[in-house]
């Protein structure tokens, strides 16, 4: 259900290409601006950006060459805030 929402949003971006792979769902524009990767009790989102993200719910936000990594973990729809989505246009943007 996160995931539907999360997909309803993002593939009506220009130029967005989606590719699965054994262990996640891979989201490109020019390059992977979002990464989705099912576990057990919750969706790991990785997205990257600027600046590092500490608040919530950014979990993990590690420096990755001139860009940051950040992991958001949800595991109901409710955590999915309009919040979020900034930070996914932000990485779409890069």
């Amino acid at each position: 259900m996160i995931f539907d929402k999360i997909l309803a949003e993002v593939a009506d971006w220009p130029k967005v290409v989606i590719s699965t792979t054994p262990n996640c769902i891979v989201f490109y524009r020019r390059t992977g601006f979002l990464i989705i990767r099912p576990m057990k009790k919750w969706l790991d989102i990785k997205f990257y950006s600027r600046v590092a993200h500490p608040e919530k719910p950014v979990i993990k936000s590690v420096k990755a060459g001139n860009k940051f990594e950040n992991h958001i973990r949800l595991s109901v729809l409710d955590e999915l805030k309009p919040g979020i989505f900034v930070y996914l246009r932000e990485s779409y943007e890069l």
